[in-house]
């Protein structure tokens, strides 16, 4: 003892260390090996011990049993039926034939002996294995009929024990928050790490992947999934599934929808690997063709009033009354609408389950329309507008509000023009002379809206919608004889030939004479009137005016250039070829009348004046004859050492070929040398 005691004192650290590894080795032991012994009634106890306390993939546990007994006591046969869980497979059940005769086929053990046995003794061992993947299940071997039979004949005992369980470890992993039976998951949150705590793990971990990678923050999108894992083996794998909305409470078995589209509801449904389906007034959230989710859809629409669930309130153009609800549609037999204290109540089985506020908008003045989302009027004026709430114009746009601030808002639709005049009561356009869409769109602005002309009436389009029609008022001439507020006449034109010219659209007139008397016969004359009427209402009045110019026998150019004037034409001989009403006035530089190349006409008419240039034959110079200069001057043009104005090109030009060549020099010339005696 002494021996030992110094030695230990000697070799503390080498003893501390042994004992280390003793209790290291006994800690492994405890880990690696599964072992429970159970007693009997009367005497003795059996033994079943397994090579590991954890199972759940493929890898086989071998395991045994023993039995003990006192010395006092003697063992000469036993049976035990070996009860695996239904995940687990039995094989190679071996007997220690050392010690027994019989067998344990199918876990079915019985067996003797003659020589009896007492002490500790070995029984079986086998085999256990995983038919499959195991997890989140109860696995276990047990023993039941266990007996033991002790002594001779003259002194046979049984002895049983009621109980022989061993249970395994097994990964499991469950949830508080989500249904893990299925092999997909409906979360509450995109969330992955508020996703991986909600999951409760046991000899396994919970990983979200995006395919073959592994992520462990931010949020899942289409294609994540939830794995669960033992090391390298995944146990279960779970498509996430997410679904939410700002415009829906999806808590509740149903959605409540305004618009007169219910397939535009999925758009406000956001879902993760998962599908919308609306089928028989049902929206359906469905997996691989599993339906996981579905609320009954209420929709409820007006083809008249505003309807905004967001914000509560439904805007008509009515006193409230009972007779407001023949204006709504819904989609479901067990759905109502009522009305109670100033509120539209929706009723689902027998139940309020929203009420929206009745805000009233009426005017006898302007078009509204709460459904498209307009106002149709000029001008407007909110003292206008009867409401049980307020409104207010700002932008083309008029916000309705109540208590609770805007609920709705209006597009102001409208109509000026500085050329024509238009009134909210009207129901038509005077256009004067404009009948085509182009031209009244110069004249005419809409704000938020569109014009569309189709026979004659002018309509206002908003969103495709008609707004309003106006019946197109005008007055159209064959001979554009139509200014401003006047009409040229032309000379010597009788009643019938001037309004035959004339085109009325839904217009009435009369002519009046210079007395005010209305004429439906005779000539037109000077300051005559023309009256146009709408429903006995004056819309316009024209002055008639005889005006008249002709000049057709005398070359004019397109630039007003008079041109072929013989050398020595005087100006009263080109007035002998003018017929007007208006005054003529010649601005010439000769003192004997005869006309200049360069010289000015000008012909002052009631409604405008016209401006003309003289080009002489051959007068280049503006002299009023032919003379060297002249010559001199073709000739330096066709050099290119001058440049030639056009009424002096069309002088120079004495070929009348069009053009100013060498062959206009030589023309010139020889009317200059007499060798010819005129240059047409």
């Amino acid at each position: 003892m002494k021996k030992i005691i110094n030695f230990i004192n000697k070799n503390k650290k080498a003893c501390i260390i042994l004992t280390i590894v003793f209790f290291i080795c006994i800690s492994t032991l405890l880990i690696s090996f599964l072992s429970k012994t159970y007693a009997l009634d009367g005497f003795g106890t059996i033994n079943l011990s397994c090579d590991n306390t954890t199972i759940f993939n493929t890898d086989s546990i071998n395991c045994t049993i023993t039995g003990t007994v006192a010395s006092t006591s003697e063992v000469s046969s036993l049976s035990a039926q070996i009860n695996l869980s239904d995940n687990l497979e039995l094989s190679n059940v071996t007997v220690d034939s050392s010690v027994w005769q019989g067998d344990g086929e199918e876990g079915d053990i019985k067996l003797y002996t003659d020589s009896n046995k007492s002490g500790t003794f070995n029984i079986v061992t086998f085999t256990v294995k995983p038919k499959g993947i195991i997890y989140n299940a109860e696995t276990k071997i047990s023993l039941s009929d266990v007996k033991f039979y002790e002594g001779s004949a003259n002194n046979y005992k049984e002895q049983v024990i009621s109980e022989a369980t061993l249970n395994f470890e097994v990964p499991t992993f469950s949830s508080e928050k989500y249904d893990l039976t299925k092999d997909y998951i409906v979360v509450d949150t995109k969330s992955i790490s508020n996703i991986i705590s909600s999951i409760n793990t046991t000899n396994c971990n919970a990983y979200i992947y995006n395919g073959s990678t592994k992520v462990t923050s931010g949020d899942i999108s289409d294609g994540y999934v939830l794995k669960v894992m033992n090391g390298t083996t995944t146990l279960k794998e779970y498509e996430l599934i997410y679904y939410n909305s700002s415009s829906y409470d999806l808590t509740k078995d149903y959605l409540i929808e305004s618009t007169s589209d219910i397939n535009t509801i999925k758009n406000n449904v956001n879902v993760i690997n998962g599908s919308l389906v609306i089928n028989n007034n049902e929206l359906l959230l469905t997996y691989n063709n599993s339906i996981i989710k579905r609320w009954n859809i209420i929709n409820i629409t007006s083809s008249k009033y505003s309807l905004s669930l967001s914000k509560d309130s439904v805007i008509i153009d009515s006193s409230i009354s009972e007779s407001i609800l023949t204006n709504f549609s819904i989609n479901r037999d067990d759905v109502s609408l009522s009305i109670s204290e100033n509120k539209l109540n929706i009723n689902y089985l027998d139940s309020i389950i929203k009420s929206l506020n009745i805000i009233t908008v009426i005017s006898d003045t302007y078009l509204i329309n709460l459904n498209a989302g307009y106002i149709f009027g000029n001008n407007i004026d909110t003292s206008k507008i009867t409401t049980n709430g307020s409104v207010s114009l700002s932008n083309n746009k008029l916000t309705i509000s109540n208590s609770n601030g805007s609920v709705g808002t209006l597009n102001v639709i409208s109509i000026t023009s500085s050329k024509y005049q238009i009134n909210d009561t009207d129901n038509y356009i005077y256009t004067k002379v404009d009948n085509t869409i182009n031209s009244i769109n110069q004249n005419l602005n809409v704000v938020n809206g569109t014009l569309e002309l189709n026979n004659d009436i002018l309509s206002i389009k908003y969103n495709n919608i008609n707004v309003i029609d106006y019946k197109l008022l005008y007055i159209i001439s064959n001979d554009n004889s139509i200014s401003d507020s006047k009409i040229i006449v032309g000379e010597s034109t009788s009643y019938s030939t001037f309004i035959s010219k004339l085109t009325f659209k839904n217009l009435d007139y009369e002519v009046l004479d210079s007395n005010n008397n209305k004429i439906t016969s005779g000539n037109i004359n000077d300051n005559y009137k023309l009256n146009l009427y709408y429903d006995d209402t004056l819309l316009d009045t024209y002055s008639l005016i005889l005006e008249y110019l002709n000049i057709n026998d005398l070359n004019v150019s397109d630039d007003n250039i008079i041109y072929d004037i013989p050398i020595g034409t005087t100006s009263s001989e080109l007035l002998s070829h003018i017929s007007t009403s208006g005054t003529i006035t010649v601005d010439t530089k000769s003192t004997s009348n005869v006309l200049n190349t360069g010289d000015k006409v000008s012909i002052k008419l009631s409604s405008r004046t016209v401006n003309y240039t003289i080009s002489v034959y051959g007068d280049v110079t503006g002299s009023g004859n032919l003379s060297v200069g002249d010559v001199a001057k073709i000739y330096q043009f066709v050099r290119n050492k001058i440049e030639l104005n056009n009424y002096e090109k069309l002088s120079a030009d004495v070929t009348g070929d069009g053009n100013v060549t060498v062959a206009d020099v030589a023309k010139s010339y020889q009317f200059l040398r007499g060798k010819i005696g005129s240059l047409k």
